[in-house]
């Protein structure tokens, strides 16, 4: 009888090693493919984010050739920068017009 168990015992060892082993190469490759990915995605946004600065500047230029912008004024601007062409992944970039106290009334009534 202990021969029996001699020969699992000796089957199953081959076994355990090969399993082990694969388990260790599996996780070898998830790790570098996360890594390569994580790689890859930094630096498509270290691409991006030069021209996304360059945009606020554009802006921060704007308000600084006009102290007031006009909701037409602001409207001209984005078609000039063609920004659903150069930023996909930009669904909404809006205008709010400042109304100072003094003149809500005049807002609310019409």
């Amino acid at each position: 009888m202990w021969l029996a168990y001699l020969v699992l015992a000796l089957s199953l060892v081959p076994t355990a090693v090969v399993y082990f082993r694969v388990q260790i190469n599996v996780e070898a490759r998830d790790q570098t493919r996360f890594d390569r990915v994580v790689r890859e995605e930094y630096a498509a946004i270290e691409q991006r984010l030069p021209h996304y600065l360059d945009e606020m500047m554009g802006v921060r230029g704007l308000f600084a050739a006009n102290q007031t912008v006009n909701a037409d004024q602001w409207r001209k601007y984005l078609d000039s920068l063609e920004m659903h062409n150069a930023y996909p992944g930009i669904r909404t970039l809006g205008y709010l017009e400042r109304v100072e106290p003094s003149g809500k009334s005049s807002v609310t009534q019409g």
